[in-house]
């Protein structure tokens, strides 16, 4: 990188350059402390949840386990592992449809009580 910045003539074009990769190098920071504190806050309001939950089922901790597998795979992320991104998609995405897989059922429920002789689909 330094041998790129040194080829670049005039003191502007570096000092543009030294600038731009700073703000990258920021940025790339704040995404990694800003995922990380997302992930602590999962683990925190599961356990949380579940601790205060007058029924304590298992299934109160799921996001708990799933924050911590993204927090084993936060390293891979910081290096840029391809693989360890895709798979903390499909964790975040299974995450998220099981976020409203439980109120979709209310609400296929709550339709059914209000339209007692529709069948359902």
């Amino acid at each position: 990188m330094l041998s790129l910045i040194n080829e670049i003539g005039d003191g502007q074009n570096k000092f543009n350059l030294l600038v731009m990769l700073n703000d990258l190098q920021s940025a790339s920071m704040n995404v990694q402390i800003t995922r990380l504190t997302h992930v602590l806050l999962l683990i925190l309001l599961s356990i949380w949840g579940y601790v205060e939950s007058l029924h304590a089922l298992f299934t109160l901790l799921i996001p708990a386990i799933v924050g911590l597998a993204l927090l084993i795979c936060n390293p891979g992320l910081k290096k840029e592992n391809k693989v360890v991104a895709h798979v903390v998609v499909v964790l975040t995405l299974l995450l998220f449809i099981g976020l409203f897989q439980s109120r979709f059922r209310v609400s296929l429920k709550e339709i059914q009580r209000a339209f007692p002789g529709s069948k359902s689909c």
